[in-house]
């Protein structure tokens, strides 16, 4: 067992009682919180039903009081009337004299007053008395005032009348629900406890709170059935207004009426939990101190023992060791020797490390120097070929030339055609170059694999050896992509020559075109060139894609074609498959997503349209160029306004307006055409920009900024199109 787990068994054995007694503490203070509820539900209840039964009791006197004067037995209504007034000017109310038929006195009123008669209804109370007992009605309406009231009523009774006889005239004393109320209220029960009165049929004689709404109300059949039940208990209900209580009633043996204390659950509940969060706020404070205790003691054991894991640990990284005494003898005396063997050991890494960073710097200089080699003599190897084509394409363009000096007008046109041909295979090969170096303009466009793929056989046979035959399945039907054709040409090229390198013997090419679909219904075209060659062995196959790997001697390749393949697809949007095995040949696949756009129309050549009237600021900086390019337009109708530079373009942007800005991009001074388009743009958003370019690092982001972009050199019918295109 390890010491830190000790330690842990340590820290628990001191918490754990701890926590354990605070949950039983909180366990507890609920269970004596709820007790101490029901107590004070019962306590409080009693002492209320002392308090009304001796309210009721003082009423009781003051009517066999008064029952009994000469004045009542006589009928001296005012002897009565003046003795009665003050009898219970004390307790509130007032006393009534009646007989079977009508009330004979009323204090409430003024004596002489006109008083009322009901029979019936002074019979039946009349009937009620018995004997020489008194009698509390319920809660009746008084006849003259409507008033909700009470009255505990004596017979009054002729000297010498016997007790059981059944008695003609009663007297009593009337007591109003508010005075019941008002001692309610000076019990000052806790905030949110119920109290009621209920009178002997179970009628709510006074309720706080809510009096007003309560008082004449039948109580709740379960309150009901418990009064008829017992004389008083404890018991869960739900109060006249919903609210779910627990409650304790008791009934008075006297006078039969019940009173009852109510407390809501939530208000319950709201008092022991706040008891309990004491309790286990208390608790919380003695656990984390015993926990602080605890963790004290565990940090004085295993702080020494860390500082030792982490001088080991140290020395183990090879880092120094600086071990700080702990005041524990055996515990400094174990850090002081890792401390020193550290030291030791960091001298000897020191001296080790210095001669490896020196052989690793070596190594470094010498692969550094050998791919700058390899990248230099790929470089020459192109430029020789570039310059081999340029010189026969500027040789055709010079005989041409010298024939039209000396040949009459009428034989012009297949000199000029020639002309015509070596320009655009001109423009052909700058494209292929600056796709190679990536700073030509992508310009992707929709184009049919199936037409497409037999058009580029010639390029391909003047790109493999004599013996090799090129194959091409491209089937029946339209398969549109949208990519780059000139990227697309040089990657095709690329497998075709690594397809000629693997035949040396010569042999067969198959270049196939298929449509598939994948899991998820997408579809793609995939072009396949295939070869039955040597092969490759899967380090080479994991390989083939990183630029400048090649498994051809030096004067034979620098390892960029099949970087630019897999350049080209992804580009694209997608991707590129290998397939080789040695002695079996190789399969490259590119694939392509297929194009739901629909394919370009043929269109036949067309007149370079004439425009009018219309203002264009061209901005070159080749006055050759700018003359030939300006006598064209000029032509076609537009007004030329020719600038060096992009200053001197801006400055007279300035001074007129214009309806097409028409700039190369690379030109000396601060100002080149794509900031100088910017500027205009800035200044007037409604002018056209249209930029050219034969070669500028900055053509892309043109494209991706918005404006147009033609590649130099840019044919007459091209130019005048893109220029009505903007102009539209």
């Amino acid at each position: 067992m390890s010491l830190r787990l000790r330690s842990l068994l340590l820290l628990g054995a001191v918490v754990i009682p701890s926590l354990l007694a605070a949950i039983w503490a909180v366990i507890s203070t609920y269970q004596r919180e709820k007790d101490e509820t029901q107590r004070s539900l019962r306590a409080t209840t009693r002492a209320l039903a002392l308090v009304v039964d001796r309210e009721l009791g003082r009423r009781e006197s003051i009517a066999w009081t008064l029952a009994a004067s000469p004045a009542a037995v006589s009928g001296d209504m005012k002897a009565l009337h003046d003795q009665a007034v003050p009898a219970v000017r004390g307790v509130g109310g007032w006393t009534v004299l009646f007989d079977r038929q009508r009330q004979l006195l009323n204090t409430h009123l003024p004596l002489g007053s006109p008083l009322h008669r009901q029979p019936e209804a002074y019979g039946r109370l009349i009937d009620k008395l018995q004997g020489d007992r008194a009698h509390v009605t319920g809660l009746i309406k008084g006849p003259l005032t409507g008033q909700q009231l009470v009255m505990v009523q004596v017979p009054v009774r002729q000297p010498g009348e016997p007790v059981q006889a059944p008695a003609e005239r009663s007297l009593g004393v009337v007591m109003l629900p508010e005075r019941l109320l008002s001692l309610l209220t000076e019990q000052r029960l806790p905030p949110g406890w119920i109290a009621a009165v209920l009178d002997q049929n179970g009628v709510v004689v006074a309720r706080s709170p809510d009096h007003q709404t309560w008082v004449g109300q039948s109580g709740t059949k379960d309150m009901l059935r418990r009064l008829r039940l017992g004389s008083e208990g404890a018991f869960e209900s739900v109060s006249l207004d919903g609210t779910s209580t627990a409650a304790f009633f008791s009934k008075s043996p006297r006078y039969g009426w019940a009173f009852v204390i109510a407390v809501p659950r939530h208000v319950a509940q709201a008092s022991m939990h706040q008891a309990m969060m004491k309790v286990g706020l208390a608790g919380l404070v003695l656990v984390l101190l015993s926990g602080a205790v605890a963790i004290i003691a565990v940090r004085s054991i295993l702080q020494p023992m860390q500082r030792l894991q982490r001088s080991a640990e140290a020395l183990e990284a090879g880092v120094p060791v600086n071990y700080e005494p702990v005041g524990l003898k055996e515990f400094d005396a174990l850090g002081h020797a890792l401390q020193s063997a550290s030291a030791s050991l960091l001298a000897s890494q020191e001296v080790l490390q210095r001669r490896v960073d020196q052989a690793v710097e070596d190594t470094r200089r010498a692969e550094q120097a050998l791919s700058a080699s390899r990248r230099l003599e790929a470089v020459g190897r192109l430029t020789g070929g570039v310059a081999h084509d340029v010189n026969n394409l500027l040789g055709v363009v010079a005989n041409n030339v010298a024939l039209l000096k000396r040949l009459p007008p009428d034989q012009h046109a297949p000199r000029i055609a020639a002309i015509g041909r070596s320009i655009d295979n001109g423009k052909r090969l700058t494209q292929k170059l600056l796709a190679f170096a990536r700073r030509r303009v992508s310009s992707p466009a929709v184009l049919d694999l199936r037409a497409w793929l037999p058009s580029s056989l010639p390029i391909l046979n003047t790109s493999v050896r004599t013996n090799v035959h090129l194959s091409v399945q491209a089937g029946e039907r339209a398969v549109p992509v949208e990519v780059d054709a000139t990227d697309l040409e040089v990657a095709l090229v690329n497998l075709a020559v690594n397809a000629s390198d693997a035949l040396p013997e010569g042999g067969t090419i198959d270049i196939a075109l298929r449509r598939t679909h994948d899991h998820l219904g997408a579809e793609w075209a995939e072009v396949s060139v295939s070869d039955a060659g040597h092969g490759m062995s899967p380090e080479v196959l994991s390989q083939v894609f990183e630029p400048f790997f090649t498994t051809k001697d030096e004067s034979r390749g620098a390892g960029l074609g099949l970087s630019q393949v897999h350049g080209f697809c992804r580009q694209s949007g997608g991707d590129t498959l290998i397939e080789s095995r040695p002695g079996e040949g190789t399969t490259v696949t590119m694939r392509l997503p297929v194009s739901s756009r629909a394919l370009p129309g043929i269109l036949s050549p067309a007149p370079l349209p004439a425009v009018q009237g219309k203002r264009i600021l061209y901005v070159e900086d080749n006055l050759e160029l700018a003359e030939t390019t300006s006598l064209m337009l000029t032509n076609l109708g537009y007004t030329l306004h020719w600038a060096s530079n992009g200053e001197a373009a801006l400055a007279r942007a300035d001074l007129e307006s214009f309806d097409l800005l028409l700039t190369d991009i690379v030109m000396p001074g601060a100002v080149n055409g794509l900031a100088l388009a910017r500027a205009v743009h800035h200044r007037v958003p409604s002018m056209p920009v249209v930029l050219m370019t034969g070669y500028s690092r900055e053509a892309d982001e043109a494209v991706s900024a918005g404006f147009k972009v033609l590649s130099k050199p840019c044919l007459p019918d091209e130019l005048a199109t893109a220029l009505l295109q903007a102009l539209a």
